[in-house]
Parts: C-alpha cells; sequence; structure tokens
C-alpha cells in the first residue's frame, strides 16, 4: 500500500509518498520540484514511480504556484521567474534540515530533481549543497547566467519587463553563485541524471548536454544523458521510467 500525505514544513506545502512499510521508518528521500506555472501534485505519476522502490517521496510546492499563489498574474510570475527559483533553492535546504531532525533520511542518501523550472533549481541547489548526494534534470539549464539574460531580453521585447537596467544587473549578479556552468567541478562524484527532448523550444538541451560532456571528463560519478530526438518540452512515460529505474540504482 502507498500512503500520499500532505505535509506542511516552515510554510512550505508538499505531499509526501512512501510505501506504508516504510511509515516511521528512514528511507532514501528524492526532493522533487514541479516546473513553472505546475503544481506539486502534477508530478505523483513520478512519486509513485519512485516509491514503488522503496524511495521517499516529497514534492514541495514553489512560491506563487499551487497553494502558493497568492492569485497572481502570469505576467507577474512570470516576471518574477527567478525569485521563485532562488527562493525554491532555499525551500530546499529548508526541508532537509527538517526531514534530517526527523530522521527521515537513511544513511544521507538524499537527491534532488525536478521539471523544467524544477530541473533548473536542481542544478542551482548542487552548486552550493555538498549535502545533496545526486541530482535528476527533466529539461533543465545549468546555466542560469545565460538563460536569464534570454528570458529577460525576451520579456523585454514583449513588454513585460518594466525593472531598470541597474535592477536587471542587480538581479543577473545574485545569480551567479547559483550558476553551476560556471564551476561544474562542483558535482563532484555525485550521481547525475538528464533527460531533454531535442525539439524542446522552452528550454534548449544544449546547455544542459555541454554539462554532461564536461562533466564526462572531470566527473567520477555516474551520469547518464538521454536526448530524445522527437521530444519537446515534455517527458514521455520512456523517460520517465529510464529516470526512476537509474534512481533506484543509484541512490
Amino acid at each position: 500500500m502507498y500512503i500520499i500525505e500532505k505535509e506542511t514544513i516552515n510554510q512550505i506545502p508538499m505531499l509526501h509518498i512512501h510505501k506504508q512499510s516504510l511509515a516511521g521508518r528512514p528511507a532514501p528521500v528524492v526532493i522533487f520540484w514541479h516546473g513553472f506555472s505546475s503544481a506539486k501534485e502534477h508530478n505523483l505519476p513520478i512519486a509513485y514511480q519512485l516509491a514503488e522502490k522503496n524511495i521517499r517521496v516529497l514534492l514541495p510546492e514553489a512560491v506563487l504556484h499551487g497553494e502558493r499563489s497568492e492569485n497572481v498574474s502570469e505576467k507577474e510570475q512570470m516576471s518574477k521567474f527567478w525569485k521563485i527559483v532562488v527562493q525554491s533553492v532555499k525551500d530546499t535546504e529548508t526541508i532537509y534540515e527538517e526531514i534530517k531532525n526527523r530522521n527521515w533520511i537513511l544513511d544521507n542518501r538524499l537527491f534532488v530533481g525536478g521539471t523544467s523550472m524544477g530541473a533548473i533549481l536542481t542544478f542551482g541547489a548542487l552548486k552550493v549543497y555538498p549535502w545533496i548526494k545526486g541530482g535528476i534534470s527533466l529539461m533543465g539549464d545549468p546555466a542560469w547566467g545565460n538563460l536569464a539574460q534570454a528570458q529577460l531580453d525576451g520579456l523585454k521585447r514583449n513588454n513585460l519587463w518594466e525593472e531598470s537596467e541597474e535592477k536587471t544587473q542587480e538581479i543577473l549578479r545574485g545569480l551567479h553563485p547559483f550558476d553551476l556552468s560556471t564551476m561544474p567541478e562542483a558535482v563532484a562524484d555525485r550521481p547525475l541524471f538528464f533527460w531533454h527532448g531535442q525539439e524542446d523550444e522552452v528550454v534548449p538541451y544544449q546547455s544542459a548536454y555541454s554539462l554532461y560532456k564536461t562533466l564526462e571528463q572531470q566527473s567520477g560519478g555516474p551520469m547518464e544523458y538521454h536526448l530524445d530526438p522527437k521530444a519537446g518540452h515534455k517527458v514521455p512515460r520512456l523517460g520517465m521510467l529510464q529516470m526512476t529505474s537509474w534512481v533506484a540504482e543509484h541512490i
């Protein structure tokens, strides 16, 4: 039997999915973040596949999404994309500290992952938190600076960005500490799984692939990269199953 529980940690709502047999016992943990304009429950199929492999799964809600939406417009949500991402990285640490105190993690075996925005923030978390033992990127981008600049340029072209140039540069500087592409050696020997669609126009695959090739030369950790030649910005069932099997083997 599987259990889905609603949890709140320091005002961060989340879903907690695990086998009933793991109730009250430490287990390997995956903290898995949803994508932009999505919500935590949209990743329940992934959580089920991981839980089936005796993994405890936490699906947190990002700020300004789902239960934390505050009824903001899509325009406002988009303009605050990087605030959401950075806050979610910080929320990851908050969640980790609490579940560590609750003795939910078996032998420090904790991976962080996500889809799209969730994968982008995963790369940032890997850069700053050495206690993360592995990462899962489904359609992510580790080069925060380049991605942010491209996004802001697009917002400006569509008159959706109202900040001054000074404020814009301040935002970009604030992302630098989380930009894994500037220091790929921060991954060290931690396992990483990548999945991307070659036809993805929302988060192009090239940046994550470049990181993978760099790490292939210098990292001692196990890695796997899947590039689906026909897929766009959506993970098919095969990609999900490839990921969950890999995580079960390496967590």
